[in-house]
């Protein structure tokens, strides 16, 4: 995936698609862990999670949200083993296996054990039901250089971004509030105001999903965020687990 590109918005998928291509790829996991065998032994192909009602773009979206890893098989006829090479998210064949990774693991039972209100939101009379749902505040994840909503990435940094990565780690070490002190170290012959300005821009641009806003104070001395009200957002909603 090129810097230039982001992930994929949360797909328009049925609740019972999602829950059971994710089903089958867990109990797959769990077979492997029995058998004492690597999980690419035993890849789910994309025809078995076609048929169980997941789309090309679901697949998408989970791979490119790093919650499966997507291979291509080459196994021969006749070979005792399967073969495989790896392949990136966004293009399928007829050849596509796919396998949860560790992350999309931890995704599928916390999705399996969750009831999910609704799954897909793009009324902006809904948007207030995301707000509602949003955790208290947002998470910056400085080692997968993610900044999440709960278990949706609103953005992924594929490349060292030094300034937007100081600013999210100020407002994480500060525990988000509405706003933080410019932190951004001074650079000789930059102009503060600007830096700062242009910094809050790239925040907000090529977000996965479009949820957090980030803007000044108009003194050029500070930074705030907000939860976006004016977006049309794509989001999964959860509610409490059940008791």
């Amino acid at each position: 995936m090129s810097s230039g590109e982001t992930l994929p918005a949360i797909c328009p998928v049925t609740l019972n698609a999602l829950r059971v291509g994710l089903t089958l790829l867990l109990d797959t996991d769990r077979y492997a862990g029995y058998l004492g065998i690597s999980g690419t032994d035993v890849a789910v192909k994309i025809a078995e999670l076609q048929r169980a009602g997941m789309s090309n773009s679901d697949l998408r979206w989970l791979g490119g949200a790093d919650y499966l890893r997507h291979l291509q098989e080459t196994t021969e006829p006749g070979r005792a083993g399967r073969s495989f090479l790896p392949a990136g998210p966004f293009v399928l064949s007829d050849r596509s296996c796919f396998v949860l990774t560790t992350r999309g693991r931890r995704f599928a039972k916390e999705l399996l054990a969750t009831r999910v209100s609704s799954v897909l939101l793009s009324c902006p009379r809904l948007a207030q039901r995301v707000l509602a749902n949003l955790p208290a505040r947002p998470h910056w994840d400085a080692d997968r250089r993610e900044l999440r909503a709960r278990h949706l990435v609103v953005k992924h940094f594929h490349r060292p971004a030094p300034a937007q990565e100081i600013v999210l780690a100020a407002f994480q070490e500060e525990g988000w509030p509405a706003y933080i002190d410019d932190p951004l170290p001074p650079r000789g012959g930059a102009d503060r105001w600007e830096r700062l300005h242009n910094t809050i821009n790239r925040l907000n641009g090529r977000q996965t999903i479009q949820l957090i806003e980030f803007h000044g104070d108009g003194t050029g001395q500070r930074i705030g965020w907000k939860w976006r009200r004016g977006a049309e957002p794509t989001c999964l909603l959860f509610d409490e687990p059940k008791n």
